[in-house]
């Protein structure tokens, strides 16, 4: 925590729960979206696009999902909301509401904006001693207490997406490195274990097409670290792969690391993948829970299937 400059206290505080009025609804054949803006540290906030399985019902907007309900929070994606989404996450997407899932769009305050590019937003951190994966810790945490408390979801998975694709302009694709699994390894630790219905809160968390290890950034001559990955000393301490094996634990969440990357933003192999992650394989292996890795570069309709797959086994729901 201190490493990151996260504050937990801060980040669970009370406001963080607080039922938000929705920016926008949409209905769709077998669902409702909802838009929301849910302020977290100073003058930031993160936008959520929330989309939810009724089958067709009336619902009303604002209020718990069903009883019981699995609500996968997608980290990665560009903050706005009125944004298009990727091949990748409109597949994933269909598959999950398929299963009756509730999904939830996370948009970290900067992240994708390019009124931020170059600007005081990759310093501001530093100049007050803290980083950016300290910052999107604490969103993260705040998210994760939105969606238990005011969502009212039994079981969270949380995914973080790196390294895709997006045109808003429909002529030039920008592309989003990623970075956000960085954050959402340093929040995990300090999640909540169980919901209000006394079952695990956090099942499961996918890492797809990130960055594996601070490590391999170190020795290489070249390499494409997002800069919301950027800490200073970090490898005095601890790398990556350490904080995805800390949570090998009884009662923590299963895992999913699809396709990992190098230092130059290309996928590891196999063999290389097998060796960054061995100790967070035989944590969770000692303590009985699923851990899987995907080494390869798949598309849009293989990582949806495998992250499905996943999500729904560890939901408890044949897929």
């Amino acid at each position: 925590s201190e490493t990151a400059g996260l504050e937990v206290a801060r980040a669970w505080h009370e406001d963080s729960a607080r039922v938000l009025p929705p920016v926008k609804i949409r209905w769709y054949s077998g669902g409702m979206e909802e838009w929301y803006v849910l302020p977290t540290v100073h003058s930031c906030s993160v936008t959520l696009r929330v989309y939810r399985y009724t089958g067709g019902e009336a619902a009303a907007h604002g209020g718990p999902v069903r009883p019981g309900s699995t609500v996968v929070l997608i980290f990665g994606g560009p903050v706005e909301l009125n944004r298009d989404f990727t091949d990748l996450e409109k597949a994933l997407l269909m598959r999950l509401q398929e299963r009756h899932m509730g999904v939830v769009f996370v948009g970290l305050c900067g992240v994708g904006d390019d009124m931020w590019r170059g600007g005081l937003w990759e310093f501001a951190p530093l100049l007050l001693a803290r980083t950016h994966v300290g910052y999107h810790a604490e969103e993260i945490i705040r998210t994760t207490r939105w969606a238990l408390e005011t969502l009212g979801a039994s079981r969270l998975v949380l995914t973080s997406l790196g390294d895709f694709r997006v045109s808003p302009a429909r002529t030039s694709s920008v592309t989003i490195p990623g970075g956000t699994a960085a954050a959402l390894l340093h929040a995990a630790p300090h999640l909540p274990k169980r919901a209000a219905d006394g079952t695990p809160a956090i099942a499961g968390i996918v890492l797809s097409r990130e960055p594996c290890s601070y490590a391999d950034v170190a020795v290489a001559k070249r390499h494409r670290l997002p800069w919301l990955m950027q800490m200073h000393g970090v490898l005095e301490h601890y790398d990556l792969p350490d904080l995805l094996a800390t949570l090998g634990r009884r009662d923590g969440p299963a895992a999913l690391v699809i396709s990992p990357l190098g230092a130059a933003g290309r996928p590891l192999s196999r063999r290389r993948a097998d060796a960054e992650l061995t100790l967070a394989r035989q944590r969770f292996a000692a303590v009985g829970r699923p851990f899987r890795l995907l080494a390869r570069r798949g598309n849009a309709s293989e990582d949806s299937k495998a992250i499905a797959l996943f999500v729904t086994s560890v939901a408890g729901q044949p897929f």
